[in-house]
């Protein structure tokens, strides 16, 4: 026993067309790209406003202030060498570090990242304590793939 289907010539060649507009519009990944690097660029600004507060938050500054060798206003003296600014922010006080962070966005790749030698340290805990300033896959691999899938839907829906 045996089924056969004829299919119309003119129906198969639409919707070769269809697929192959929906393929090329997936080959342009780009703006999907430009989405995923805005949000981890929104995840790590976050971050820092809470003061680590996606990563559990960053352990505080050992002498309840920012140690320093300079005598400066609201800075308290420990040994007349040493001083202990206790309005200092943590991570935030000029903003450099925060402002290092950009997004970047290369072929099939998005991502964040800062060029400070010492914005490595902190995220690593090299010499110092463990300040996390960047997100781990698992912790922004949900709405990343939610982007992406949104993405592959909207192209679909446009080779229809």
């Amino acid at each position: 026993m045996t089924v056969s289907i004829e299919v119309n010539k003119s129906v198969l060649d639409a919707l070769k067309t269809k697929l192959n507009a929906a393929r090329e519009g997936l080959k342009n990944d780009g703006p999907a790209m430009r989405q995923v690097a805005v949000y981890l660029d929104q995840w790590v600004q976050r971050n820092f406003q809470g003061k680590g507060g996606n990563v559990g938050g960053w352990i505080p500054f050992a002498y309840g202030g920012r140690l320093t060798t300079k005598a400066k206003a609201n800075a308290k003296s420990i040994d007349g060498r040493r001083y202990i600014q206790s309005n200092a922010q943590l991570l935030m006080d000029t903003g450099a570090l925060r402002l290092s962070f950009l997004p970047f966005v290369r072929k099939g790749v998005a991502g964040i990242g800062s060029a400070l030698p010492y914005s490595k340290p902190h995220e690593e805990g090299e010499g110092l304590p463990q300040r996390r300033l960047l997100p781990k896959n698992a912790e922004v691999e949900a709405p990343v793939f939610s982007i992406l899938e949104n993405f592959v839907a909207v192209q679909l829906r446009k080779a229809q």
